[in-house]
Parts: structure tokens; sequence; C-alpha cells
């Protein structure tokens, strides 16, 4: 039981952690990327372009809380067991979720083959692969601890 209580806890960290690097993402694409050279209209005013990102940040971070709620209560059950299944749920469906992402990364990645400019899309793969085992380790060991 303390072995299971370890598990969920370190993949509740990995869960967080994985939360936190997104919004880094995020932030970073708002900043740098491809929001600053989309297919936004030249000439486009700046208070647009500034609620455009703010509207995007915004969503983004609605997405990552289920990331961030499944964490924290994984984290409080490793160190107090309760019978609280709600993130089960949450975890399950992110799961689900993540599985789809990561055939989508996969297949478009076969397809345009393996380069140097590809590096990013194999870069996402390993993010995704990483999140898919640590939502199958969370979702195992919280069944292990609550049961």
């Amino acid at each position: 039981m303390e072995q299971t209580r370890k598990y969920l806890k370190l993949s509740s960290i990995a869960v967080l952690a994985l939360a936190f690097f997104s919004l880094l993402q995020i932030v970073s694409e708002l900043l740098y990327g491809d929001l600053n050279n989309a297919a936004i209209p030249e000439g486009t005013p700046e208070n647009v372009l500034l609620i455009t990102k703010i509207f995007v940040f915004a969503v983004s971070l609605l997405l990552t809380l289920p990331n961030i709620y499944i964490g924290i209560k994984g984290l409080r059950i490793a160190k107090k067991p309760n019978s609280s299944k709600g993130h089960i749920v949450w975890a399950i469906i992110l799961l689900a979720f993540a599985a789809l992402f990561l055939i989508e990364q996969g297949v478009g990645f076969i397809h345009d083959g393996f380069n140097f400019e590809n590096i990013s899309a194999f870069c996402s793969i390993v993010v995704e692969v990483t999140v898919f085992v640590e939502y199958i380790r969370l979702a195992i060991a919280v069944r292990k601890t609550v049961a």
C-alpha cells in the first residue's frame, strides 16, 4: 500500500509538472510563436491582437485546469486516502484525449517523415507518450489506494 501511495504521489507530481509545462508552452507560443505569424490580416489593430491573445490564453488555461485538479487531488489522496472518484473520471477523459492526440501526432509524424525540421513534432510525441503513461499510472494508483 505504501508503494502505491509513492506511485500516486509521483504520478500526481508528474501531472502537475506537465500542466505547468503546458502553461509555459502556451505563454511562449503567445509571445513568440505561431499566433504572431498566424493568418491574422496585415494591419490588424494591436488591441484586437491583444484581445485575441488574452482569449487564447484564457481558453488554454481552462483546458489546463483539469490537469491541475487531478494532480492536486492525487497528492491529497496519496497523503490521506478517501473514496472520492471525481478526479478519476477526469483522468479517464484526459487519458482518452491524450490517446487521440498521440495517434494524431504519430500519424502526422509518420506521414511527414523524420527530418530535422520535424524535430518539434517528435518532441510533441515524446511529451504525449509521457502524458499518456502518467495518466495510466495515476488511474491505477488511485484505484489501488482508494479500493
